[in-house]
């Protein structure tokens, strides 16, 4: 059986977030496409378009940014085919520099966060196994030579990757 890791780091530029963080998502090789698929489906679902089409790529960090959440909350629960057509719109304002509505914010922030859930569902769906080492944003690197190696939190992530396929 073979699996395949997909690894990604978060908050390395020090500055807002209280930890680096590093992380990886294991998925069993037969289970790729059918959770890209997934995936790409719930996209279609929350915004009425892939994000994609609009140069967005969807991150974590874009998802479920503090804005998000209270753009979400200026308004009760938009039913899903408004929301879709709202978000959409929302985008495609975004791309011609318009000027966006406030039922365009709300639906575009449930959106993102109605994303943000489903991706989670659909790890646990297609029996994803997730990796992460966090590391505080103070620490410093150790003093001497700047040598070629791994840093210790990417050789700890990797080393329970191991033992995962072990």
């Amino acid at each position: 059986m073979s699996w395949l890791l997909f690894m990604d780091e978060s908050g390395h530029d020090r500055k807002s977030a209280p930890y680096e963080v590093r992380g990886g998502v294991a998925l069993s090789a037969g289970r790729l496409w059918p959770f890209v698929q997934s995936v790409q489906r719930l996209e279609l679902e929350a915004f009425g378009c892939l994000l994609s089409e609009f140069k967005k790529e969807f991150k974590g960090s874009h998802l479920l940014d503090k804005n998000r959440f209270a753009w979400a909350a200026q308004g009760p629960a938009i039913p899903d085919p408004q929301r879709r057509k709202l978000a959409k719109s929302f985008l495609e304002k975004g791309v011609r520099k318009g000027a966006p509505t406030k039922p365009e914010f709300t639906a575009y922030g449930q959106a993102c966060i109605s994303m943000a859930l489903g991706v989670f569902q659909a790890l646990r769906d297609h029996d994803a196994c997730l990796f992460a080492v966090a590391i505080p944003r103070t620490t410093q690197k150790p003093p001497g030579p700047e040598l070629e190696y791994l840093r210790k939190d990417q050789v700890f992530l990797l080393e329970r990757y191991f033992y995962f396929l072990e």
